[in-house]
């Protein structure tokens, strides 16, 4: 499980042509990296970036209300293999991890990878029994999707079992943050 976690970050960050393992480091030593360099400074990650106008704006890791958790999903797909990769994280207000997994599969397409992701967390939450949480992507055409309940024809399948799960949890929210507020998933 880990070792997936470890492909996905470095997909993420290297948009290599390959899915790479690292040889020279030991998975739990790649995680241990990427989560301090993706936390460091405060339980939230934090980067400036300027924005339309020309001024300084702060992409951070929004905490939950207390009384909920947060999902933070994320997917990588390469499209000459059609390989894919998602990580499913939980957060609670300080920004503790509570639990995450990952999965590797084949798949069609980037977007279809990231409702895969949606659709494990929401199975995650489904089984560990969480009642209130706010399931966070950086896909913003799901988000859309879900929030107006109109289904995308490359993701139908998907999308069904996702509007299915929510009904099943009415207190499950979905938001959309920028990639760079979504970086433990990564």
């Amino acid at each position: 499980m880990q070792s997936r976690m470890c492909v996905l970050v470095h997909l993420e960050s290297e948009k290599s042509a390959y899915i790479p393992t690292i040889k020279n480091q030991s998975t739990k030593e790649c995680l241990t990296a990427k989560f301090q360099k993706a936390t460091q400074g405060s339980s939230a990650e934090n980067k400036s970036e300027t924005g339309r106008r020309g001024k300084n704006k702060r992409i951070t890791w929004r905490p939950p209300p207390r009384n909920r958790l947060k999902v933070n999903t994320d997917a990588a797909f390469h499209k000459d293999t059609g390989k894919a990769v998602l990580a499913v994280v939980v957060r609670d207000w300080q920004g503790k991890v509570i639990t995450r997994t990952t999965a590797t599969f084949k798949t069609i397409s980037a977007l279809t990878a990231e409702a895969q992701a949606y659709r494990k967390a929401l199975i995650l939450i489904k089984n560990l029994q969480i009642p209130k949480c706010i399931i966070e992507t950086d896909c913003l055409p799901l988000v859309q999707a879900i929030k107006s309940k109109m289904p995308i024809a490359e993701v139908d399948a998907i999308f069904r079992d996702i509007l299915q799960l929510l009904e099943e949890a009415p207190d499950v929210g979905a938001t959309w943050t920028p990639r760079d507020g979504n970086k433990l998933a990564h």
